[in-house]
């Protein structure tokens, strides 16, 4: 039980986001924002889209 404890903590997750680009299942905004801040080049804006993207309807779709 420890280790979950000790796994969900705000710390690990903020280590686990910056360091490895792993998205937290924690509610925490501050976790969010520092989102792969340890990996050069990895652009992150896209992942916190509010809107989802659709495409067009096709035969193969059901409803």
């Amino acid at each position: 039980m420890k280790v979950v404890e000790v796994m969900t903590s705000d710390e690990v997750q903020l280590k686990i986001a910056r360091k490895y680009g792993k998205m937290s299942p924690l509610k925490n905004p501050e976790i969010k924002k520092q989102l792969a801040a340890d990996i050069t080049g990895m652009i992150t804006q896209g992942a916190f889209q509010e809107r989802l993207q659709i495409g067009p309807r096709t035969v193969y779709m059901s409803c």
